[in-house]
């Protein structure tokens, strides 16, 4: 078959530049910095609002839980289940309180950080970067030939419909390996 002839071509094409021309030595994984002037949201008062929104949940479920034995039927209840149940509902209470003190504490903790800051007066240890362009602009247009190559074929393949192999790109990925 001529297709399975022209995949092998193209699979050498690529074996022949990495080997010769040092393809993989080409894309880098390097790191440009980021302008130090561009305002960006504290990540300290983000870890913060994220605790508060965690311990908000955990009172809606404390609340949610107190609710329901509020529900029951307390009037048909013998005394010392009264009692039991009154004792429950005030530890249900109280952790609700521990609760909303650890929120309020979080609160005033979170109005001293500035909400935007600068990157450069980020931590060096979580600053923010980003792949070099050039770099992965390569990667893009090689991986965008490989995939146009591969559905090219592919298309050919479909003529001749594969009998054991479920997809023809799986047929393309078996002659080429």
């Amino acid at each position: 078959m001529q297709s399975i002839s022209l995949c092998k071509a193209l699979h050498n094409f690529f074996r022949y530049i990495r080997q010769e021309y040092a393809l993989d030595k080409i894309i880098q994984y390097s790191i440009d910095e980021i302008d130090k002037n561009i305002k960006v949201v504290n990540p300290e008062y983000n870890n913060i609002s994220y605790r508060m929104k965690k311990k908000m949940e955990k009172l809606s479920q404390r609340n949610a839980k107190l609710y329901e034995l509020e529900q029951e039927n307390v009037l048909q209840l013998p005394e010392k289940e009264s009692l039991k149940w009154i004792k429950t509902k005030l530890e249900w209470i109280e952790n609700a309180k521990l609760v909303k003190q650890h929120i309020q504490c979080l609160l005033d903790n979170r109005k001293g950080i500035p909400y935007n800051i600068l990157i450069s007066q980020m931590p060096e240890s979580i600053r923010y970067n980003r792949l070099n362009k050039e770099s992965k602009t390569l990667q893009n247009v090689i991986k965008m030939i490989c995939y146009r190559a591969e559905t090219a074929l592919a298309c050919r393949f479909r003529r001749y419909p594969p009998t054991h192999f479920g997809d023809t790109r799986s047929l393309l990925l078996y002659h080429t390996i």
